[in-house]
């Protein structure tokens, strides 16, 4: 597996982020997981990002998605960061088809 190198945390989708504990949310929510040594090891960051479920009536465009998204996983990542000052630095992004 490739690695990334200086990334604290990936954004992943639900089902991709099945393996570590991903369930499904409330609309507009994000949730903060984390890897395992071993996946660490293997080249992974400590932490996943995962979420953002619609709304029933929302619309599925980039136009909407992403402003939500990017808000709600700062918001996130605000509040861990408070707790644990430096936890997340840096966010890396995966999209597989």
């Amino acid at each position: 597996m490739w690695t990334l190198a200086g990334i604290d945390a990936l954004y992943l989708s639900l089902t991709r982020a099945e393996r570590w504990g991903a369930r499904p949310l409330q609309p507009h929510s994000v949730a903060l997981l984390r890897t395992t040594e071993d996946d660490q090891r293997e080249g992974m960051p400590p932490y996943i990002v995962t979420g953002l479920v619609l709304k029933d009536n929302d619309p599925n465009t980039g136009a909407f998605c992403i402003p939500i998204l990017v808000r709600t996983m700062l918001a996130a990542i605000d509040e861990a960061n408070a707790q644990h000052p430096g936890m997340i630095r840096t966010i890396g992004f995966l999209s597989l088809s």
